[in-house]
C-alpha cells in the first residue's frame, strides 16, 4: 500500500495471489486447517487468513502449541481475505465469534471503540507488561493500543527501506557503495538511472517514491502526536512531503509517470518489477527478501533505510501491522489468551524466535533477533537485518490510534493522488483533505460518536 501500480505489492496482496486461495472457498467460504485429533481439551477457535505459501508455517505454530500443553485445542481456520471483516464483525455480532483472529486491517480503534473486542490489558501479567514496554521494538510498543487499554498484539509487522540494483548502479558510472546519504540526493542518483527508449518512452525507473504515508514520517511525525493525541494533516511537513512526490512526478512529466507505472503490475515474486529491470530503486517492504531469496536468487541486490530529507527524521517508516485479538464475545478467552503469550513470545521469547522466521516475519523484540534460530534466518537473508535496523528507530509511525482510522487513512490516499496524478496542487490537496476530516469528524458528533 495515484499514478502507481493499481493495487501496491504488499504482503497482504500477495497473500491474496497466493495459489489455491480461489478453490480453498469455492464451497464453504472457509477453510479448517491442520487436523486436530480427539481430545478432551477446551477447543480455541482461531481464525485466521494465511493462505499459499504461510499455511504450513502457521499450521506449524499452531501444532507446537498445541503439543506444548494439555489443556487447550487451538483449530486454526481459514478465512477469505476479501471478506474477513465482514465475517468478523457478523460473528461478533451474532454472538458467536472466534476465540482468536489474526487481522491485517487496521482498524483496532475503530472497533475497539465499537466494543468488538476484549481487552487484552485486563488478561497481561505486570511483568509481561513490563517487558513489553521497556524489550519490544517500538512499533510493537506502540501499536494495539486505544484510550489507554490494549485491545492487541502485533504479530508481524510491515517496514519499507530502499531495494536497488548495484547493476544499474556500474552501468550508470555510478558507485554501488555509496548509496545516497539523503533524499534530496536520491532524487538525482534516482534521475541519472532512468532509461528511455527511441520513442522518448520511460522504461526503467530510476527511483520514484510512492504513498504520502510511506513519506511523510522522515519529512515530520506524519498524521498523529501521541504527546496530545491530536490527527496532523495539513502541516507544514507534510505539506513538504507531498510537495516532494508531486515534484518528482512533474520533472518526469505527470502523463509519462502515469503510464509507465500503469504498464506494469504490483508483482510478487518473479513479477517484482525490481525483479524484470523496470526499477532500480524501490521503496517496499519486507517480505521481498524471502522472495527473492527463493524465486531470484540470481539477482544481486543491497537494502538501505530510506535517507530523510533536509532537516528530516533518520530512519522513518511508515508500518502497517498484523494484530491477534479475541474477539469480545470470545467463549475460551484464557486458551486464547495462552496461544497469543506463546506465539509472540511473551511467556518465552527465544523459543518464540523460532517461529517467525518460517513465516519470514519481524519478531517482537531484539532478543528474539539474538536466538540461534533468528540468527540463522540471517545468515541466510542477510539483507533483513536492514529492517530490524530500523525496526528499532523511534521515527516508525503507525495508523493514527483514531475511532475513524479506516476514514482518515482513505482521505489521506485520496488527497495523495490528486497531488501526484497533478490534478491538485499538494496545498489544495491537503486543504480538501483536512475539509473532508473536520467534515466526518463533525458527522460522527452529531450521532453521539466519539472522535
Amino acid at each position: 500500500m495515484g499514478d502507481r501500480p493499481p493495487e501496491r505489492s504488499t504482503r497482504r496482496t500477495a497473500l491474496k495471489q497466493a495459489l489455491g486461495i480461489g478453490t480453498a472457498f469455492a464451497l464453504s467460504g472457509c477453510h479448517r486447517t491442520g487436523t486436530a485429533r480427539p481430545t478432551r481439551r477446551k477447543p480455541v477457535r482461531f481464525w485466521h487468513l494465511l493462505s499459499g505459501d504461510w499455511r504450513a508455517p502457521l499450521e506449524r505454530v499452531v501444532a507446537r502449541f498445541n503439543e506444548s500443553q494439555s489443556r487447550y485445542e487451538v483449530i486454526p481456520l481459514l478465512i477469505p481475505g476479501d471478506s474477513a471483516d465482514s465475517k468478523f464483525l457478523l460473528s461478533v455480532s451474532g454472538g458467536y465469534p472466534p476465540d482468536v483472529m489474526l487481522h491485517w486491517t487496521q482498524a483496532v480503534s475503530t472497533w475497539a471503540e465499537g466494543g468488538l473486542l476484549f481487552p487484552l490489558d485486563t488478561l497481561i501479567s505486570p511483568t509481561e507488561r513490563r517487558w513489553m514496554e521497556s524489550e519490544a521494538f517500538p512499533v510493537i510498543r506502540k501499536s494495539g493500543w486505544y484510550k489507554g487499554r490494549l485491545y492487541a498484539l502485533v504479530m508481524g509487522f510491515d517496514l519499507y527501506v530502499c531495494y536497488y540494483r548495484p547493476d544499474h548502479f556500474r552501468e550508470a558510472g555510478l558507485d554501488p557503495d555509496r548509496f545516497p546519504a539523503s533524499l534530496e540526493e536520491l532524487s538525482e542518483v534516482g534521475s541519472k538511472l532512468n532509461r528511455f527508449d527511441k520513442a522518448g518512452n520511460l522504461i526503467r525507473m530510476g527511483f520514484m517514491p510512492q504513498g504520502l504515508r510511506y513519506i511523510a514520517p522522515s519529512f515530520g511525525k506524519a498524521f498523529y502526536d501521541p504527546s496530545t493525541e491530536q490527527v496532523l494533516l495539513n502541516t507544514p511537513d507534510n505539506l513538504r512531503a507531498l510537495r516532494f512526490l508531486s515534484e518528482e512526478r512533474r520533472k518526469l512529466g505527470f502523463d509519462k509517470v502515469l503510464r509507465f507505472t500503469s504498464s506494469i503490475t504490483g508483482g510478487f515474486g518473479i513479477d517484482w518489477p525490481f525483479v524484470s529491470d523496470s526499477y532500480s530503486i524501490s521503496l517496499d517492504g519486507e517480505w521481498h527478501v524471502e522472495q527473492l531469496r527463493k524465486f531470484a536468487p540470481h539477482i544481486e541486490y543491497r537494502t538501505v533505510p530510506l535517507p530523510p530529507p533536509s532537516g528530516g527524521r533518520s530512519k522513518a517508516n511508515f508500518s502497517d501491522t498484523n494484530f491477534l485479538t479475541i474477539p469480545a464475545g470470545a467463549r475460551e478467552i484464557e486458551g486464547a489468551w495462552e496461544f497469543l503469550r506463546f506465539w509472540t513470545g511473551l511467556t518465552d521469547p527465544v523459543r518464540a524466535a523460532e517461529f517467525y522466521p518460517w513465516l519470514g516475519w519481524m519478531p517482537m523484540a531484539k532478543i528474539q533477533v539474538k536466538a540461534p534460530a533468528y540468527q540463522k534466518y540471517l545468515r541466510d537473508c542477510p539483507q533483513y537485518a536492514t529492517f530490524l535496523d530500523v525496526a528499532e528507530s523511534e521515527n516508525v509511525e503507525i495508523t493514527p490510534p483514531v475511532p475513524y482510522q479506516m476514514y482518515l487513512m482513505d482521505a489521506i490516499k485520496r488527497a495523495d493522488d490528486l497531488a501526484t496524478r497533478g490534478s491538485r496542487t499538494p496545498e489544495q490537496a491537503l486543504q480538501q483533505l483536512e475539509a473532508d476530516i473536520a467534515k466526518e469528524r463533525a458527522r460522527r458528533k452529531a450521532l453521539g460518536y466519539r472522535v
